[in-house]
């Protein structure tokens, strides 16, 4: 078996790695060993790959999800001797199933959709934030976050997407759902919410819901509801101060909303692109029957209020800001489609933005 494990080794480091349409991300891989983890196609292996190319001469990448690999996995010994033969200085794992332990003298950097436990850190790695997704779109559009704000909104923010085909991008959001979700339950509760964006259920209401579909348990569906927020392919905005209450759910790109349905609620798709740029700037938001999210981290409490005219948005403002004041919050953002204006009020200051001048604090 040794002999066997040794050659796989060897038939792994021979093969070459191609260059990939590589766009830097906000996340570097340095010095420092870690563990990528987070839903498909967000870009892990894509970083992997690029680091395993960029220093192909003292590094080791191995995809477990290659099926030339099923039956085979390295033990720690094998690792370590094969690393100090070929003066392995990083390994690069990509889909890491749990399956084996890492040298302890080789930096190692593993890509995984679920969070191993491992000694060194795990960063959650989401697809790109509305700045870092301008970097994919055409040069034209990249000086024009208007007009990018609008693509982005009709695509969604996964690179894959991003740069594929234009006439293939809903056939292939639909292919990653069933690679991805290939249970059925996960599957048809990953597609109700990305129908359902933005609206609030409890696992009992989804239970009603879902029953309709197909036979399911209670339980069965809240092990596959925690597993997919687990590996933040359904992400949960809760009630503040009421854990029990219905969570607001959201898929983790728009783009879902886009393939699962012929319709869709503009909205919806705004109020969910800001929960992922929040989730994404590592935020905990909540919401409340009168605001759409809380953000203590940054003493902000947000609305959507893409479609309302100027007067509206203000005559809402004034009649929540003691809900906010007695929050504790100083700022209130409110989510527009091209109003931008800014004003103080009762000791909250109000800023009016459109969506790409709020992330881009134009």
């Amino acid at each position: 078996m040794f002999w066997y494990n040794n050659t796989m080794l060897d038939w792994i480091r021979s093969q070459e790695l191609k260059r990939t349409n590589f766009i830097p991300r906000r996340i570097e891989l340095s010095e420092t060993s870690l563990m990528l983890y987070g839903p498909p196609a967000s870009g892990k292996s894509a970083l992997l790959l690029d680091y395993a190319y960029e220093h192909s001469h003292d590094s080791l990448f191995i995809d477990l999800a290659d099926i030339r690999l099923d039956g085979w996995r390295p033990s720690l010994e094998e690792l370590e001797l094969f690393c100090q033969k070929h003066k392995i200085h990083t390994l690069l794992i990509d889909n890491y199933d749990g399956s084996f332990p890492f040298p302890q003298d080789i930096r190692s950097f593993v890509a995984s959709r679920d969070p191993y436990p491992t000694p060194f850190p795990l960063i959650r790695l989401l697809p790109p934030d509305f700045e870092e997704s301008l970097a994919f779109l055409p040069t034209k559009l990249q000086g024009y976050p208007d007009q990018a704000f609008g693509q982005l909104l009709r695509e969604g923010m996964l690179p894959e997407i991003l740069l594929s085909q234009e006439g293939r991008r809903i056939s292939r959001l639909q292919e990653l759902i069933r690679l991805h979700l290939p249970d059925t339950l996960a599957r048809t509760l990953f597609l109700f919410v990305a129908r359902h964006t933005g609206h609030r259920f409890t696992i009992h209401q989804l239970y009603t819901r879902l029953k309709e579909k197909l036979r399911l348990s209670k339980d069965k569906l809240y092990e596959q509801t925690t597993l997919l927020e687990q590996r933040s392919m359904i992400l949960a905005c809760p009630k503040l101060g009421q854990p029990q209450a219905p969570k607001k759910l959201y898929p983790y790109d728009i783009g879902y909303t886009l393939a699962a349905s012929p319709t869709r609620d503009p909205s919806k798709l705004i109020e969910t692109l800001v929960m992922l740029e929040l989730v994404k700037s590592n935020i905990t938001p909540y919401y409340t029957d009168a605001l759409d999210f809380v953000d203590f981290a940054n003493d902000t409490a947000f609305l959507i209020q893409p479609f309302i005219p100027p007067e509206q948005i203000r005559g809402r403002i004034f009649r929540l800001y003691g809900d906010i004041l007695a929050l504790g919050l100083s700022r209130l953002v409110v989510i527009t489609a091209g109003i931008d204006e800014e004003f103080d009020f009762e000791g909250v200051h109000c800023d009016i933005k459109p969506f790409w001048t709020w992330r881009l604090g134009m």
